[in-house]
């Protein structure tokens, strides 16, 4: 709705000034002596209501924002996280012997992090319970989370931050803005807590047990280039998250089919993911009983064609952390091929993304409007690998195909490559999502290479039958 008008008024001593900025925009702003403080006034009258987009990055990154602090720098709130948190992080002999029992077959520093945060993640259910008066900026005693078996983000953050000390880490709490950006005021422009841990070396990793359920990312792939305050005894400036590139969030499949004089579709395929799509993947199998997930694999394998049938299937347990998920499978589908007389028409199979509805679920939507004042948020960065021989009867031959493609761009790039010989088609397609928020700038080439890929999986085969296959 419209705003007539909407301000904004803090009282403060005079030896505790307030620094404040104003984003995205414009705001009448005042600073006036009332006896002892100084008051600070922000205005905006006639405010028009704020028009989004589908799928835009956060509305804070682009709307006009105002934030306020008697803090100086960043560094001051460091310390104080630190400071504040430091009392929690006690441990008793129960939360001991569960990290001699979780850690006790590691053998590196990678594999006791790695552990004892799958274990906080999975067993530390996300579930807040109040302590009172600054419950929001406080995090839970350990020994109660511990007890409890449950907590916020802030919570499950400071149990980590416990057990790894138990197992010998230097480690502390970490505060971030999940998916939004922090602007230079130190104010409070945080909604999520992690944990971090400093080596011999002096370097900083990140951990998120919050974000780690059913997942193998120790720093989740959802979470790059994300700002974070180190809670940390001598403090720290503003810092970043690792980027995460589109190796580290991919999704492959690698396969055979056949088209039969009939025109039934039938093969098999070898299918892996990792990084956040296959996060998202073991969450949707992980939420059924074993012998329902046919479910889920069913629904995704009619991507391929309404009829498919799947005729074996391996998949590993969606708990097994040990290595990427996998997946093979054979299927087949009546009636792929369409058309009659001499022609027949048919799609590539495998670039219809079975299991695509789970792993590149938030790439249909992004790239419809033709331009954009706002940039394209996504789940992350992302690479698609499809690679796959399609044998073809006798006398079939094709007479159109798609042509190659070579398309690279800043935060997008798409490679495409066919061979047609007689008795089989082979293709390979590698989609490249460089950037998990696209800038409006560089939308034009994210929308071409979507608007490509979608291209490339519809009707774009075509082949003419000879002699006495032609029917009759």
């Amino acid at each position: 709705y419209p705003i007539i008008e909407k301000r904004y008024t803090v009282r403060v001593p005079k030896d505790k000034p307030l620094q404040a900025e104003v984003y995205n925009g414009e705001l009448r702003s005042a600073v006036l002596f009332e006896g002892d403080q100084l008051v600070y006034t922000f205005e905006k009258t006639n405010i028009e209501p704020f028009k989004s987009e589908p799928s835009m990055e956060s509305t804070p990154n682009v709307g006009t924002k105002l934030l306020c602090a008697t803090l100086a720098t960043w560094k001051e709130k460091a310390r104080w996280l630190y400071e504040v948190s430091e009392p929690q992080f006690a441990w008793d002999d129960a939360i001991a012997a569960k990290v001699k029992e979780v850690i006790k077959d590691c053998k590196t520093d990678e594999e006791k992090y790695t552990a004892l945060n799958h274990w906080v993640a999975e067993n530390i259910r996300y579930a807040g319970t109040s302590r009172g008066m600054c419950e929001g900026y406080t995090v839970h005693r350990s020994i109660e989370t511990f007890h409890d078996r449950c907590g916020v983000c802030k919570d499950k953050a400071g149990m980590l931050v416990t057990m790894l000390r138990v197992a010998g880490f230097d480690s502390y709490l970490t505060m971030t803005m999940a998916r939004q950006r922090v602007d230079r005021v130190p104010a409070d422009q945080f909604n999520h807590a992690v944990t971090c841990f400093r080596d011999k070396d002096g370097n900083l990793t990140l951990l998120d047990p919050t974000w780690m359920v059913k997942s193998r990312d120790n720093w989740s792939t959802l979470e790059p280039l994300q700002h974070v305050v180190y809670g940390i005894p001598e403090g720290k400036e503003l810092s970043q998250s690792p980027y995460f590139p589109p190796e580290d969030c991919t999704v492959s499949w690698k396969g055979q089919t056949a088209i039969s004089e009939d025109n039934e579709l039938t093969g098999g395929l070898n299918f892996y993911s990792t990084g956040a799509p296959e996060g998202r993947l073991r969450r949707a199998l992980a939420a059924y009983p074993a012998d329902e997930r046919h479910e889920v694999f069913e629904a995704s394998f009619a991507r391929i064609s309404p009829v498919t049938k799947i005729g074996s299937l391996t998949c590993m347990d969606p708990v097994d952390f040990s290595e990427p998920l996998k997946l093979q499978a054979t299927f087949g589908a009546e009636d792929f091929a369409l058309g009659g007389g001499n022609k027949r028409y048919f799609k590539l199979p495998l670039l219809q993304t079975p299991l695509g509805d789970r792993t590149l679920m938030d790439l249909p939507g992004t790239y419809g409007l033709e331009t954009r004042k706002y940039g394209v948020r996504l789940w992350a960065t992302r690479l698609v690998k499809v690679d796959e021989t399609v044998k073809l009867p006798p006398g079939w031959k094709v007479v159109e195909s798609p042509k190659p493609v070579n398309i690279d761009g800043p935060s997008a790039s798409l490679q495409f490559d066919i061979e047609s010989t007689p008795g089989q088609v082979h293709y390979t397609c590698e989609l490249r999502i460089k950037k998990w928020q696209i800038p409006p700038e560089e939308y034009a080439n994210f929308k071409e290479v979507m608007e490509k890929f979608d291209e490339l999986a519809g009707p774009v085969m075509v082949c003419e039958l000879e002699g006495a296959h032609v029917e009759r």
